[in-house]
């Protein structure tokens, strides 16, 4: 009895389960018993009720008996409104866009019903007739998938849905992930969610700089404070400051002494830089105490980006690598940009005392330090080139040295410039260095109103209430018994100029120089048979030319060359120099001015007194040397020297000329009858109308890339501040009236 009714159950069982299977399949995918007796797809595929032209009197088919031209189209079948203009035969009459004779317009796909059409899916309809099935006139809606969203649906909160369409969430508040559970979120994780309770593992604070470390939130204390400002006051605590600081952070370093290598890790940002700043007075002391690597400073910027460091005192008190190195310690990497070093005490180093290098490092500033006593290279040194070979590609740009005081560089440039780029230096002052400043291998530099002095003459300036040409008081005396320790107390070189193209070199004053040296040297730069400023991918030979030397003042030097300009160990390749409206005067120059292999040499409107001789030599060529005042010296050409346009110049030895030759002013006296020097000059605007054009065009991009740079460039304006004419008088300066 048992087994009887397990058998009839059975049965049962299979003959509805075979019933089922052929009604799904009339209804969805492949249905059985078509022609030959293959599997047949569905009849009405797209469910408009009409089947395809092969199965209309198949029995499966329960719709109209009617063909259906396009299965894969609901609004296509018979009896189907026709649409105009879309190219279909949409009522299967064989006739396409028949009767169309109407005012279109656009009408939109409403997919889900909610009344509100898709602006990206449109077809074209008679303005007057209701739009076909699936479509309406209204194209609002941002998802065409959802019937609960559209702009007449009403906004939910904590689902990040803008349900009205609005393009806000109106409901919704913005929370962050807290991961580590310390009560602070990640600014980076953010989630909406609805007004007051968080979501869970969100909280409404964003201020979270490690949200991997519950130990590290805003109101730590010490290195692990996320604050805003970090106050550190231990060694170990500023080297954890300087490696976890995100962008806006300030680290106040507290007086004391930090004893080894610091470096910086971590960059700021656009807007929100990361500042390091001691004291005020200076008191926060980084000592590299013999613990600083190799081509390492006590302080490293290295690869980073947007960093301010203010008022620290950094020296080594064993003498080794740099003070502050900014940039790449490879040629490989990148290097620093949009760093500025404020108000540094830098000092008693072994190499270089700020060192600024590297292949792309760019936008920095150095302003307002003081640096000195190192035992080789310069002071600052902003270099690009670690030697190998062609193509140079390591040269930083875009660098400002302004307003610092720089002293005992025994060996080398109080200044030193190396294979870079459109560096400014000016409004500095530069003690008892071997060279004053060294700007070399570049295009585009700016080097102007520095004081390249003794420190008798710095103390005398200072103490001179009338000297304004640079602010010197917020810089120390030397007394005699510091200036007895340093190296020189006197500056040897004054300003050198070498493979510079397109460079102004203007308002600087050097006085009070010695050595068997250069007051003014310019120079071609080639090393083992290589031109340095010569760009080697593109073919480029910038050499030394198109370089302007304007009202200088050179004066009271013992010199070997008052200027020399030549080239170095390569032929002729220094071209169109212009020296224009300055001041030579007392340098006891055992050699003159010199200028070898020089070609288009402009030499204008300067004032060359007691001594110097103006020499061309070795196959000169070209010179123009108009306009000059020489007072007890001279002009002369090498037999060799071709091409020299020489007039308008006045020679005299009468000091009745300048207003007080005695005290060392070559104002020329209007008052003078006859006076040689007025109004003689010869109009040089052809002449010079080109240069100055250049200068100009470059004068935005190249010289004024900084808003605050407020050196003035001004070639119509003399060294007595007076606005000339086209006709420029004689001399360096104007008559006085």
């Amino acid at each position: 009895m048992k087994i009887t009714q397990n058998i009839s159950m059975r049965t049962g069982r299979l003959l509805l389960a075979a019933t089922c299977l052929h009604l799904i399949f009339a209804c969805t995918g492949q249905v059985s018993g078509g022609p030959d007796g293959q599997s047949i797809p569905d009849v009405d595929a797209d469910g408009d009720g009409y089947c395809k032209p092969a199965y209309v009197d198949h029995e499966l088919c329960t719709g109209a008996r009617e063909a259906d031209c396009d299965d894969g189209d609901a609004d296509v079948h018979p009896g189907a409104a026709e649409r105009c203009e879309n190219a279909i035969d949409d009522d299967c009459d064989g006739q396409t866009d028949e009767g169309c004779d109407c005012e279109l317009t656009d009408v939109f796909r409403d997919a889900d019903g909610d009344g509100y059409g898709d602006p990206d899916s449109s077809t074209r309809s008679c303005a007057d007739e209701t739009p076909p099935g699936g479509y309406v006139l209204d194209a609002s809606d941002c998802d065409d998938s959802d019937a609960g969203v559209n702009p007449g649906a009403r906004e939910q909160c904590g689902n990040a849905v803008d349900e009205n369409c609005n393009g806000e969430l109106e409901l919704d508040d913005t929370f962050y992930r807290d991961a580590d559970g310390d009560g602070f979120g990640d600014p980076d994780h953010p989630a909406p969610g609805c007004p007051g309770e968080p979501p869970e593992g969100h909280v409404a604070d964003d201020t979270d700089c490690d949200d991997g470390d519950p130990a590290r939130y805003p109101g730590a204390g010490g290195a692990n404070d996320c604050a805003a400002t970090w106050v550190v006051s231990s060694a170990a605590d500023l080297r954890d400051a300087l490696q976890n600081a995100r962008a806006g952070t300030t680290i106040l370093v507290e007086p004391g002494t930090y004893r080894g290598a610091f470096d910086v890790r971590v960059s700021g940002e656009e807007g929100s830089p990361i500042t390091i700043r001691g004291p005020a007075d200076g008191s926060a002391d980084l000592d590299g105490d013999g613990q600083v690597g190799d081509w390492q400073g006590v302080l490293t910027l290295e690869s980073v980006h947007y960093i301010t460091v203010e008022n620290l005192h950094i020296h080594h008190s064993d003498p080794t690598q740099y003070g502050v190195l900014v940039g790449a310690t490879s040629q490989s990497a990148d290097g620093c940009s949009f760093i500025e070093l404020r108000r540094l005490h830098v000092h008693d180093v072994g190499e270089e005392i700020i060192k600024i290098q590297g292949r792309n490092t760019h936008d920095i500033l150095v302003e307002s330090c003081i640096v000195h006593s190192n035992l080789d290279w310069s002071g600052i040194d902003v270099q690009g080139h670690w030697g190998g070979t062609p193509p140079y590609d390591q040269k930083p740009r875009r660098v400002v040295i302004r307003e610092n005081l720089i002293y005992d560089v025994n060996s080398f440039a109080g200044v030193g410039n190396e294979f870079a780029d459109n560096v400014q230096v000016y409004d500095n002052v530069v003690l008892g260095c071997a060279i004053g400043l060294d700007i070399g291998c570049g295009n585009y530099n700016l080097v102007a109103n520095n004081l390249v002095t003794s420190y008798a003459e710095y103390n005398a300036r200072k103490a001179d209430p009338g000297y304004t040409a640079i602010d010197l008081s917020r810089f120390p005396s030397f007394s005699q018994a510091e200036i007895d320790t340093f190296g020189h107390p006197h500056c040897l070189d004054g300003i050198a100029l070498s493979g510079n193209y397109m460079s102004l070199v203007f308002d600087n004053e050097i006085t009070d120089c010695t050595r068997n040296g250069d007051m003014i040297l310019s120079y071609d730069h080639w090393v083992d048979g290589q031109q340095h400023n010569h760009d080697y991918e593109n073919g480029i030979a910038y050499g030394h030319r198109y370089n302007i030397f304007f009202r200088n003042r050179i004066h009271d030097n013992v010199a070997y060359y008052t200027i020399r300009e030549y080239n170095k160990q390569e032929p002729a390749v220094s071209y169109d120099q212009l020296y224009l409206h300055n001041l030579f005067a007392d340098n006891s120059s055992s050699q003159g001015m010199i200028f070898e292999h020089s070609e288009r040499l402009v030499f204008a409107n300067n004032t060359i007194a007691a001594g110097d001789t103006l020499s061309l030599q070795e196959s000169s060529t070209g010179a123009v040397i108009k306009n000059m005042l020489f007072f007890e010296s001279g002009c002369e050409l090498s037999a060799d020297s071709t091409g020299a346009d020489v007039g308008h110049n006045v020679e005299t030895a009468d000091a009745a000329v300048f207003v007080d030759r005695l005290s060392g002013d070559f104002h020329l006296d209007a008052g003078m009858a006859q006076n040689p020097c007025i109004q003689t000059g010869e109009d040089l605007d052809a002449l010079l109308a080109p240069r100055f054009e250049a200068f100009d065009d470059l004068a935005a991009e190249a010289f004024g890339f900084r808003e605050d740079f407020d050196v003035r460039f001004d070639l119509g304006v003399d060294l007595a501040g007076r606005v000339q004419s086209g006709t420029w008088d004689v001399g360096a300066y104007s008559v006085d009236d």
